[in-house]
């Protein structure tokens, strides 16, 4: 019986949460913005004749900054952690240093492992 009622309350939570996050996506959004007006007075100055083609060659140079940024940005964290991780090795509170301590108490002592 606990188990029926934990499912139980398991599956609405899940049903209202479903339900919460679908809900924004039911009506459509009111007061949006209008750029119709600006597209077309740029029109001359993007260099294309079709609107759309306009939009997305202008914003193509942010599309691809932040694809690189995309590419380049894990790369160089992973670097930088890693680099880290080298320069702390040594230092006396580094988990490596404490494993080779404990390592090294439990080999002298001839601790096996199951």
């Amino acid at each position: 019986m606990k188990r029926f009622v934990v499912g139980s309350g398991a599956l609405a939570f899940a049903f209202l949460l479903i339900g919460a996050l679908l809900e924004p996506l039911m009506e459509p959004p009111s007061g949006g913005v209008d750029l119709r007006t600006a597209v077309a007075a740029n029109m001359t100055a993007s260099g294309v004749e079709h609107p759309v083609t306009a939009v997305l060659l202008n914003f193509r140079g942010y599309d691809t900054l932040l694809e690189i940024a995309v590419l380049l940005l894990p790369p160089l964290i992973t670097a930088i952690i890693t680099l880290a991780a080298g320069m702390l090795a040594e230092s006396p509170g580094s988990p490596l240093v404490w494993a080779k301590l404990i390592a090294e108490r439990e080999y002298r002592q001839g601790v096996t492992l199951p």
